[in-house]
């Protein structure tokens, strides 16, 4: 009986009420599409920006690019902002006379504009190396060993370059680098085939720079407002002349020397 009178009331029920519960149903689909796709927005959005990070420089520019076309194996190079924590980097400077370092080192000296500074991570599996990357807008070539033109820019590899979280030894003066500085660098050409065995692969220097700074010391001089930026100890000629003159000294001044002490 209870089941024929609940079909008899079934069979009754008016049908604007089945009609409104029909647009009820159609209603909540609607809201589950619209959830899931605002849920999708999110997820696209999140990615994106976790891209962004990874694939902008420091200043919003796009990060640079490393084809690697010579290298060969799972090398990744790739620009980076910060390094882990902890990270470190030392160095044992030989010591040399201010004749050796000019005239007894296998360096190109040019005069040049800072363009660019970029910190570099090359990833080979699972480990990490950094770097620094000066980009360097030639003046003014005093001595060349490899393709170095007034005119053309120059990458130079050095250790990372004002990051936080590191401490190196041997960058005292390039640390204090900024775009638009002019300086005077001596810089070891890399050969066209140099490279360096890793363990998933081998890097071609090449493929991210044309020659490689020997440390961030001795072998830069830096135009820092009305003052010259060098390490004191390893050009004393230059410093004894310094505190002489009375002075400021000048790139001319330091271009002066080496240009004496190549014609030796």
């Amino acid at each position: 009986m209870k089941e024929k009178k609940l079909l008899r009331l079934i069979g009754d029920m008016d049908d604007a009420y089945i009609a409104e519960a029909n647009v009820i149903r159609v209603e909540k689909t609607k809201y589950y599409w619209i959830i899931a796709a605002v849920c999708a927005i999110l997820i696209v959005a999140a990615g994106y920006a976790a891209w962004f990070g990874e694939n902008m420089s420091e200043n919003g520019s796009p990060a640079a690019e490393w084809q690697l076309e010579r290298s060969t194996g799972d090398i990744q190079v790739n620009e980076v902002t910060e390094l882990p924590e902890g990270e470190s980097s030392e160095a044992l400077l030989v010591y040399l006379t201010e004749e050796e370092l000019i005239t007894q080192s296998d360096t190109s000296i040019f005069r040049g504009t800072i363009e660019n500074i970029q910190n570099i991570c090359i990833t080979d599996g699972g480990g990490k190396s950094y770097y620094g990357i000066l980009t360097i807008r030639v003046s003014q070539v005093y001595r060349d060993l490899g393709s170095c033109e007034a005119g053309q820019t120059v990458r130079i590899l050095t250790n990372p370059i004002r990051m936080d979280g590191i401490w190196t030894e041997d960058m005292d003066i390039l640390c204090e680098a900024e775009t638009g500085m002019e300086g005077i660098f001596m810089a070891r050409p890399y050969a066209e085939d140099e490279s360096c065995e890793m363990e998933q692969g081998t890097l071609v220097w090449r493929d991210i720079a044309d020659c490689q700074l020997p440390d961030g010391i001795r072998y830069v001089f830096l135009q820092k407002n009305d003052s010259i930026l060098y390490e004191r100890d390893a050009y004393p000629s230059v410093w004894a002349a310094e505190r002489q003159d009375m002075e400021s000294l000048t790139l001319d001044d330091i271009a002066a020397v080496i240009e004496e002490l190549l014609q030796k």
